[in-house]
């Protein structure tokens, strides 16, 4: 999932060298951690109930659900997070024509000026 997320380089954004379907993924993908962990804290309120308890793997188990669930919940629109991402993204790379309107320097968050 945040395999995607790091192959995109700042460089990569600025001279708008990347490809629109692979930062729709980019996106996609981190629209998918956001439901991840929203529902990883929604099933911490659940209560755990039972006379045995929780199996030794249901917890792992609960865990990739959790995560493949949220991919499919993300692939299907999810909240639109991802699509505002991308939408935003793109409108800033090509609003970009070389001016320092939009300053990024490696390792180092968007500056906006």
């Amino acid at each position: 999932m945040s395999e995607s997320i790091s192959k995109i380089s700042s460089k990569d954004f600025i001279s708008n060298r990347i490809n629109k379907n692979e930062l729709q993924k980019v996106c996609q993908d981190f629209e998918s951690i956001f439901i991840h962990q929203m529902i990883k804290a929604m099933r911490k309120t659940v209560p755990k109930t039972g006379f045995f308890g929780k199996a030794s793997g249901e917890e792992l188990f609960e865990s990739f659900f959790d995560t493949e669930l949220s991919k499919v919940i993300s692939k299907k629109g999810g909240f639109g997070i991802g699509r505002m991402l991308y939408e935003s993204f793109i409108k800033r790379i090509e609003n970009h024509n070389g001016s320092d309107a939009l300053n990024f320097e490696e390792g180092k968050r968007w500056k906006m000026l």
